[in-house]
């Protein structure tokens, strides 16, 4: 899931940007994350293994942005205490959680899919 987000997000590029006009936000790094979001995490969630506040040039480091990616998308999981399938956490990822089911997210879902097929499969790697 991770991989595949990565590559739609961001071309696995760690030096990527989007600045949103809409939000008036860039999200950056290889998992396109918001440094409110990022701050976010660090803060509410726990997430303290790099100081997140004040320092947005962090998210541009790939294992600060996959890690981040990541908590994200545990938290995306169990989102309202409710166990939560890929397609609802993979679309909550890229429109947030209240858009996750919402026509909008649609294309990012089978974009989602279609890359995730192209991935090397994990049994190559002995791991699954």
């Amino acid at each position: 899931m991770i991989c595949a987000i990565a590559e739609i997000e961001s071309n696995r590029q760690p030096l990527a940007q989007r600045y949103d006009p809409k939000s008036r936000e860039a999200s950056v790094g290889i998992m396109q994350m918001l440094q409110p979001t990022a701050e976010w995490l660090f803060r509410e969630l726990g997430y303290r293994a790099f100081e997140m506040e004040g320092k947005p040039n962090l998210l541009f480091r790939p294992f600060i942005s996959v890690y981040l990616g990541a908590a994200y998308l545990k938290w995306l999981s169990n989102f309202d205490g409710t166990s939560r399938n890929e397609e609802f956490v993979v679309r909550a990822y890229y429109g947030g959680p209240k858009k996750a089911t919402h026509k909008s997210t649609t294309g990012y879902w089978k974009h989602y899919l279609s890359v995730k097929q192209s991935l090397p499969s994990r049994r190559l790697y002995g791991t699954g």
